[in-house]
Parts: structure tokens; sequence; C-alpha cells
């Protein structure tokens, strides 16, 4: 499965953490290869902590 990962993803960007909103938050992009797509995602620690509460 890494190989194929390898294979597929160029480069992963993980930005500094930013705490302006009252809790952290986190922009991760994902580029692929073959200018297929650019996918962003936000992780954010609140809903974290929500999700951890639940379990």
């Amino acid at each position: 499965m890494p190989e194929i990962m390898h294979e597929l993803i160029e480069k992963i960007v993980v930005y500094a953490p930013d705490k302006n909103v009252g809790h952290r938050t986190q922009q991760i992009e994902i580029h692929f290869r073959f200018d297929v797509a650019v996918a962003t995602a936000i992780a954010d620690s609140k809903e974290y902590d929500k999700k951890k509460k639940a379990a």
C-alpha cells in the first residue's frame, strides 16, 4: 500500500497551526502527481475534542 501512495502523491504540505479563533486549526495540502488534483483539509482541534469526548 505505501508503494502506491508514493506513486500517486507528489508532496504533502502541512502549514503551521493557527490559534486565532480560540482553538487550534491546521491546514494540510496533498499534491497528487500528474496534475490530477490538490486536496486541502483543515484539521480542527475543536472537532477532535468533540469526537474524543463522545468515545
